[in-house]
């Protein structure tokens, strides 16, 4: 068995730095994206974990690329900037890929979002994409103004690889046991479902992960982005979901989260 701490959505530039670590120890902590702001900050952020936890695994958020519009760089670009500031010690999943701690495989990604959790996807894209859009992402990273991939094309390869490294896992071990890391939700259950979210949570899930996740071999999935605390179970699997959020969203009780699996 394996102590897993588990923690999402730090926002440290928002909020004041009173975590107790040495309160919640375990084998490994996962951090599941939207440390901050700005992507040397999340680097330092997370390099500090090692102080506390012998093994740190990490994946980037929408907000650790919320600098890269004014600095003119893709979100590719500023993934390289985030993993070259990180300790060595660090498990950056997107480009380490699949890591084995104890006898459990974790693999991350950030997730992006797919547009199609209700309504219609193109007009979805449009409205993200719109300089009025009740969401920052495109105003701040960039995606219309810097030649690259978009967000909805990421999730479709982010989901792809997640399906990959299981199959290359599994290949060389059958019975492998695999926990899942996005930022993003990966199934519906993980949001909202009042006609009032159904439009805005086409910006907070990747709806192409639900088939990696009930992947056999996947024993838990981990990820934050909704700024709301739940621990729910899909298909028989722990969905675990601890973000911080912001000081502005009465979060200041809120701790990480200790399971053994």
């Amino acid at each position: 068995m394996t102590n897993i701490c588990y923690a999402a959505d730090l926002h440290v530039d928002y909020n004041d730095d009173n975590i107790d670590w040495k309160s919640y120890p375990a084998d490994v902590i996962v951090v599941c994206g939207d440390i901050s702001n700005n992507s040397a900050l999340s680097a330092k952020t997370v390099n500090g974990l090692l102080d506390y936890y012998p093994e740190v695994l990490v994946v980037d958020g929408n907000h650790e690329h919320y600098g890269n519009a004014s600095a003119g760089i893709t979100v590719d670009q500023n993934m390289e900037n985030f993993h070259s500031n990180l300790d060595s010690r660090v498990k950056y999943l997107p480009e380490t890929g699949p890591v084995k701690i104890c006898d459990i495989w974790f693999i991350g990604v950030n997730g992006w979002y797919s547009f199609d959790f209700a309504g219609d996807p193109m007009y979805n894209r449009a409205k993200y994409m719109a300089k009025d859009s009740e969401m920052n992402d495109n105003f701040n990273i960039g995606f219309s103004a810097i030649e690259q991939m978009m967000p909805w094309d990421r999730a479709e390869l982010d989901a792809i690889t997640m399906a990959g490294w299981i199959d290359g896992i599994i290949g060389d071990e059958p019975d492998a046991n695999i926990i899942g890391i996005t930022h993003t939700a990966p199934i519906r259950q993980s949001l909202g479902l009042e006609p009032k979210n159904l439009m805005k949570n086409a910006f907070y899930a990747n709806l192409h992960m639900q088939e990696v996740v009930e992947h056999p071999n996947v024993m838990a999935w981990a990820h934050g982005h909704t700024h709301q605390r739940s621990m729910k179970y899909h298909d028989g699997k722990p969905i675990i979901v601890n973000p911080r959020g912001t000081k502005f969203e009465s979060n200041d009780n809120w701790e990480p989260v200790v399971l053994e699996l």
